[in-house]
């Protein structure tokens, strides 16, 4: 690697007048650097970090070797200057960003992945938004963006994105340190975005003793970037929660924040990890054998100890596939840092990961148990991680013959349904309510609304359970489940769409696959196999890719159209020993039936997965 030697580091602070208070603090953080401060050139105008980032990249210090822009609404750790002189030192030809958030998807996942690998130095993503909430570059590449900044119009608003297409167009690799130096305060923002609620960093050095000989560690490659050459590569997110995958080939054609996942259940073997094994591997992990119901420490649901194990397994098979080892002396020789520093990523993701309710329902001993959990099955993840594929089944297994055609038929719709491009305007700071879920008893299980857990039928946001109390008319689209299913965020995916589309022409009262079975086998208890999936079939065929851009879909049947997704049992209401039960999705049914073919849920799963643009071993453009 090259070496610039030695470090002159230059500093500026960007600073709004609306916050001056901050001002004294901060430079004292920032000692013994001197700190240049400069001012928003017209603070009462439109918002726009943009304007101010401009003269920020240009006010470079004589002398320097790099150049260092911070915002004034950072909080950076004790020692700031000395840990940053020395990251500089270790990277001296990259941009180093000293903090990233929970709210950059890949960037955030790559700090995290970093930290559970005990290394110093995470590679960004070359597609996802830079952090520039504090970024140090080279001073050649400092200069040479501020000419480049001074060609945008200041209504572009954000610096990340220019900075970002700056740094991919001359191949500049950006790393983040790793335990990050910068924590962001917890203020309203002052552009236009407003307050996006809390913002942290992934791992803040704050109350951790990093070693002066931390950053000097690994002089190799910093930890690659989620996203692989050739395409492919995930992102594990903890969001709402629930654990889901951010597949990174598709990303490029997505916005990039939005909130429309793929359940893990379903594209665990992208990651090289069957599903079947994730749950028999926690169902042993939370009671110390193979069956029985799980243990519920500080007042843990099963159904979430379920997803946070799900998330730290995933990371886990994905470190130990992907992510070359730290130094086997690097826990050895770090030993008051490289611990602590694991528990922090998990610890970080859980505090952020969960909804409001889980939050406020958890004890201290709760909050402890879900970490020690998490860091379980980073550890079981890692141990069961291999390089090779996973066996398929041949497609002469266990075919039922005589349901081929229409399986085959509602396996790629459901693909086309999940493949449909998220619109950005699904990510908002306070959505509103797009689709209402009424939950109807289960004729197989018994479980009603009144049982039905909200944070399974609420994937995101923009999906709520219906209130006894209302009439419906706040929702643009009603969709009735039953309630022991557990939704995605990806099978509501065209719902949301077609109310962010305005598209009257789409149906507004839709029914799960499995409703829609439950209301025929109320008015026809005998209905065999064959008819139920022949009417849900004709049901959904409202649904074409073309729904959403052209045409008048055909939803004019009697009966309320169905919704072309997958169903799958919520962990909460599933019977001990039944562990198939949870790993879905089943074709129709939430409960796997007695009397179920064999092979109908192998051959649909088979027909989706032909329809998807990528491999099981990868995705892949």
């Amino acid at each position: 690697m090259a070496t610039i030697n030695p470090i002159e580091i230059s500093v500026v602070v960007m600073h709004h007048p609306r916050r001056s208070d901050r001002i004294p603090a901060l430079l004292a953080a920032c000692r013994p650097l001197p700190v240049q401060v400069v001012v928003d050139p017209d603070p009462d105008g439109p918002p726009s970090p943009l304007r101010t980032a401009k003269r920020a990249w240009a006010a470079i210090a004589p002398g320097a070797t790099h150049h260092v822009v911070l915002q004034d609404d950072i909080l950076p750790t004790a020692g700031f200057a000395e840990h940053l002189h020395r990251a500089l030192a270790a990277r001296p030809t990259d941009g180093v960003t000293l903090s990233v958030q929970q709210t950059s998807p890949r960037n955030s996942y790559a700090v995290r992945r970093t930290a559970l690998a005990g290394r110093p130095f995470a590679q960004m993503s070359a597609a996802e938004w830079t952090p520039t909430l504090a970024l140090a570059l080279p001073v050649a590449y400092a200069e040479e963006l501020a000419r480049f900044l001074a060609g945008i119009p200041d209504e572009e608003v954000d610096d990340d994105g220019p900075v970002t297409r700056f740094c991919a167009e001359r191949a500049i690799q950006v790393v983040a340190t790793v335990p990050n130096l910068v924590e962001h305060a917890d203020l309203v923002s002052l552009c236009i975005y407003g307050d996006q609620g809390r913002r942290p960093a992934i791992v803040y050095a704050e109350d951790l003793k990093i070693p002066s000989a931390w950053w000097e560690s690994d002089p190799a490659a910093p930890v690659p970037a989620p996203e692989r050459p050739g395409g492919g590569g995930v992102a594990v997110e903890l969001r709402e929660s629930r654990c889901g995958l951010r597949l990174v080939s598709l990303s490029a054609d997505e916005p990039l924040q939005h909130p429309f996942t793929w359940d893990w259940r379903d594209q665990a073997q992208l990651v090289g990890v069957p599903a079947e094994r994730m749950i028999a591997d926690w169902r042993t992990a939370v009671t110390g054998a193979g069956s029985g119901s799980p243990a519920t420490p500080g007042g843990v649901r099963p159904a979430l100890s379920l997803e946070i194990w799900a998330a730290g397994y995933l990371l886990g098979a994905d470190l130990r596939r992907h992510v070359p080892a730290a130094d086997p002396g690097a826990d050895r020789d770090f030993t008051d840092l490289v611990p602590p520093l694991r528990r922090c990523a998990i610890r970080s993701w859980v505090e952020m990961g969960l909804t409001t309710r889980d939050r406020r329902t958890l004890t201290p001993d709760g909050w402890a148990a879900l970490v020690d959990l998490g860091l379980l099955a980073v550890t079981a993840g890692g141990r069961f991680a291999t390089q090779e594929p996973l066996p398929r089944s041949r497609p002469d297994d266990h075919d039922p013959a005589e349901l081929t055609g229409v399986l085959r038929r509602m396996a790629h719709r459901e693909a086309s349904a999940l493949l449909l491009r998220p619109n950005l305007t699904a990510w908002v700071v306070s959505p509103t309510t797009r689709v209402l879920v009424r939950a109807w008893p289960c004729p197989w299980c018994g479980t009603d609304a009144g049982a039905a857990d909200p944070t399974a039928l609420e994937p995101m946001d923009e999906v709520r359970m219906w209130r006894p109390d209302e009439s419906g008319e706040s929702a643009a689209v009603t969709l009735h489940a039953l309630s022991c299913e557990w939704l995605t965020a990806r099978s509501v995916l065209p719902l949301v769409r077609a109310v962010q589309d305005d598209r009257g022409d789409l149906p507004t009262d839709v029914s799960t696959r499995a409703a829609a079975v439950a209301e025929v086998l109320a008015r026809a208890p005998g209905t065999s196999l064959a008819d139920l999936l022949a009417e849900v079939d004709a049901r959904e065929s409202w649904w074409t890719v073309e729904s959403l851009t052209a045409g008048q879909p055909d939803h004019t049947q009697p009966v309320r159209p169905v919704l072309p997704a997958s169903t799958r049992l919520a962990p909460s209401v599933a019977r001990p020993g039944r562990d198939r039960d949870l790993v879905g999705p089943h074709v129709l049914f939430p409960h796997r039936l007695d009397d179920e073919p064999v092979g109908l849920r192998e051959t649909y799963l088979r027909y989706r997965a032909e329809a998807y643009p990528w491999t099981e071993a990868r995705p892949v453009r």
